[in-house]
């Protein structure tokens, strides 16, 4: 706020510096008083004009970091995904598993999973509303590396369940899946886990991602819930 109004205030007393008609004797302080007062427009635009070249730099920013990071985050070891494994239509979500928009953004990603048959939809855990979604997303990566298959179904069941389910139902659909759930809970506290975790929140912070869900769809960065038609939209537009 400092740096905006500091802005215009040079831009002020520029303009009357360079007037011959104000001496040194002038109050400058009520000259730009009185202009401000007369002219609100003026400081209006301004601010509107600041915003928008403020909003060009981050968007200029997001897109090199992204252009640099984009084969990293498409093809890189151990991803987490849904859908065709070679395919060049990709989704990348970052998620958290408590998020009430990311439940419903999945309703968005199941559909496209039926209806596109060359589609990749690639996961990213970011964790960022309690301690609980630090504990799901732990037990699912951990899944995840140890069946890849078994983890979309227990990714289904976290995200298909409107309240967070409780530790004996995430036990018992574990073990339904045919897995040690001592084992996955151990595997869970893995430095490994830990690891991916922190890159994930690392990447969305340099991307600016502010919250979740997010998602980068054929290389362009989307916030917020995402309809199946804006989602097929972008990848067709990407193709």
């Amino acid at each position: 706020m400092f740096i905006k109004y500091s802005f215009i205030l040079i831009i002020l007393i520029c303009a009357f510096s360079g007037s011959t008609a104000i001496s040194q004797s002038v109050d400058v302080d009520k000259k730009i008083e009185d202009f401000i007062l007369k002219n609100p427009e003026i400081i209006i635009k301004s601010l509107q004009n600041f915003e928008k070249n403020k909003e060009k730099e981050k968007e200029q920013t997001i897109k090199i970091f992204l252009d640099k990071n984009i084969n990293a985050l498409q093809n890189g070891d151990g991803k987490l995904f849904s859908g065709r494994k070679k395919s060049k239509n990709i989704i990348i979500e970052f998620f958290d598993y408590n998020c009430g928009y990311c439940k419903k953004s999945h309703e968005e990603i199941k559909k496209i999973l039926l209806e596109e048959k060359d589609v990749k939809i690639i996961y990213l855990n970011l964790p960022v509303l309690s301690d609980n979604s630090v504990e799901l997303a732990k037990i699912s990566l951990a899944i995840g590396i140890e069946d890849k298959m078994k983890f979309n179904k227990f990714h289904d069941f976290l995200l298909d369940t409107k309240r967070s389910p409780k530790d004996d139902d995430i036990r018992s659909f574990i073990e339904k899946l045919g897995l040690d759930y001592k084992k996955i809970k151990n595997a869970s506290e893995s430095e490994e886990i830990k690891e991916i975790i922190n890159k994930n929140i690392l990447m969305a912070n340099n991307l600016q991602i502010g919250g979740t869900p997010a998602f980068i769809i054929n290389g362009e960065l989307v916030s917020g819930f995402v309809s199946k038609k804006i989602m097929i939209s972008l990848l067709k537009k990407g193709s």
